[in-house]
């Protein structure tokens, strides 16, 4: 869209996505139209870098504001799509789906994140705890993440062996690690 191109950021970006789309049950970012797709990454994501906002992309203003701002269907930013008891989860896909390359988490650096390590809390919440609503609902929630937790450290290891791989063949390598690890994920839910 921005023609930025392609680098490991943008496996990162599609993993964060993934994750997201398995947490919601929904698409993340359900469009077809290229700015209306900026215009909910800026509503979802936060405000785009100076440098990205390309005068001859016709998609930003001479003051690097998006010509399209608004979003046509309801939008939400990513931390009102997340629940505040789950803060680790949230904290991961925040890095993932940073906006800028150059700023958003490493395949590394994301191993060594709390939810990807084997500290994790899948706790069952406190059933009496002011605000449980449905004991059912929250255990089978944290099951899920749990399996989700499960099967992302080991597509992220996985991710990380095959990396040499990757450098030699990114468009095929990388669609193929993400297709995998996606269908992974959905079959350990």
């Amino acid at each position: 869209m921005l023609e930025l191109g392609w680098s490991f950021a943008c496996d990162l970006w599609s993993v964060g996505c993934i994750l997201m789309e398995i947490y919601s049950g929904g698409l993340l970012f359900p469009v077809h139209d290229n700015a209306e797709h900026l215009a909910r990454l800026k509503r979802v994501c936060g405000s785009f870098p100076e440098h990205f906002a390309s005068k001859d992309s016709g998609y930003f203003t001479s003051a690097g504001d998006l010509v399209f701002s608004e979003c046509t269907a309801p939008c939400r930013p990513l931390k009102e799509m997340i629940r505040s008891k789950d803060a680790e989860f949230f904290d991961i896909v925040r890095q993932m789906l940073t906006l800028d390359p150059q700023e958003r988490i490493t395949a590394s650096e994301a191993l060594r994140h709390p939810f990807f390590c084997e500290s994790y809390s899948t706790s069952v919440p406190d059933t009496n705890a002011i605000g449980a609503t449905d004991p059912v609902a929250n255990t089978k929630r944290n099951l899920q993440l749990k399996a989700l937790h499960m099967e992302c450290e080991k597509a992220a290891a996985e991710l990380a062996a095959k990396r040499w791989s990757l450098e030699n063949t990114p468009s095929f390598g990388a669609t193929n690690v993400c297709t995998d690890l996606a269908s992974r994920i959905v079959n350990a839910l």
